[in-house]
C-alpha cells in the first residue's frame, strides 16, 4: 500500500531524496488499472529531468510510485513553476515519445536542472 501522498503529487512538487537532493516534478499521471481486477489498482508515474546521463541519452526519467517509495522519496511543501524556455524544451522530449535519435535536448544538456 502506497503513502497518501503519492497520489497527491502534482507537477512543479518537489520531492526529496534520502540524500537530501530535491527533484521538481516535471510530469506526472495518476491512472487506475482495472482491466481484469476486481478491485481497481492505483498507479502514479513521475517524470523528473534526470540527474546524470545513462545510456538513452534522454533528458528525463520516468519512476512509478511504488519507485518513489522503495528509494525514500519524501514531500516537501515546496512548488515550483515551469515556464522557463528549457521546462518547456523538456516537456517537448518526453511528450514526444519518439526514439532517442529523434531528441533534441539530452541528458548532457540538463544537468545539474531540478
Amino acid at each position: 500500500m502506497q503513502p497518501a501522498w503519492i497520489h497527491r503529487i502534482k507537477k512543479g512538487d518537489v520531492l526529496r531524496m534520502p540524500s537530501g537532493r530535491l527533484r521538481v516534478v516535471r510530469y506526472v499521471n495518476h491512472s487506475v488499472t482495472s482491466k481484469g481486477v476486481a478491485h481497481p489498482v492505483p498507479r502514479t508515474t513521475v517524470i523528473f529531468s534526470i540527474a546524470h546521463c545513462s545510456w538513452t541519452s534522454r533528458c528525463y526519467t520516468t519512476y512509478t510510485g511504488n519507485d518513489l517509495v522503495q528509494m525514500g522519496y519524501r514531500p516537501t511543501k515546496a512548488r515550483v513553476r515551469l515556464r522557463s524556455k528549457l521546462d518547456r524544451q523538456i516537456e517537448e522530449e518526453f511528450m514526444r515519445r519518439g526514439p532517442a535519435s529523434l531528441c533534441k535536448l539530452h541528458c548532457c544538456d540538463v544537468i545539474g536542472i531540478e
